[in-house]
């Protein structure tokens, strides 16, 4: 049983239509960014079972609490809806773990004030497998992922891809 569901934002490669609908008809709570849930919604998940937040904002569920933070993304789906919607990196804090997740993001300074204001980190799970500098603003490269975050993280690195994690 899967008891929550936390999006980075709304590319098809993180938000599979046919995956959602799936847990129509199940118990898990979905958290997005803003303005996610009215696709959620419109997929069949009870707007009971949505929370969306903005950056910095959170939400706790059974002792987890889920910050959403900065990414250097944008969101959309189609030609006509680029960042209607938000896009976020998560930080999810109980009372023996602190987790970061990066989303989709290029690296900018945004990394160094999430550190800042919520870390240490006893991993962080960072998207860092595009291989093409003209997607450097919005993805990280795997040097800037290892190399420039692991500065401003502490605890252990994962790697994170097509939904696959690694830990490194």
């Amino acid at each position: 049983e899967v008891d929550y569901i936390l999006i980075s934002h709304d590319h098809y490669d993180h938000l599979d239509m046919d995956s959602v609908k799936f847990f129509a008809n199940k118990t898990a709570k979905f958290i997005t960014p803003l303005g996610v849930g009215a696709r959620l919604e419109g997929w069949g998940i009870s707007a009971e079972r949505i929370t969306e937040k903005n950056w910095w904002e959170e939400a706790s569920f059974e002792g987890i609490k889920f910050i959403a933070t900065p990414a250097q993304h944008f969101s959309g789906r189609g030609m006509f809806d680029r960042n209607k919607t938000l896009w976020a990196s998560w930080v999810l804090q109980s009372k023996n773990h602190n987790i970061y997740y990066s989303g989709d993001s290029g690296y900018d300074i945004h990394f160094k004030e999430i550190g800042d204001r919520l870390g240490p980190f006893d991993v962080a799970f960072l998207e860092c497998g595009q291989y093409d500098q003209k997607w450097s603003e919005f993805h990280m490269l795997p040097e800037e992922g290892v190399v420039e975050v692991k500065k401003v993280f502490s605890g252990a690195l994962g790697n994170v891809r097509f939904g696959h994690a690694y830990l490194v």
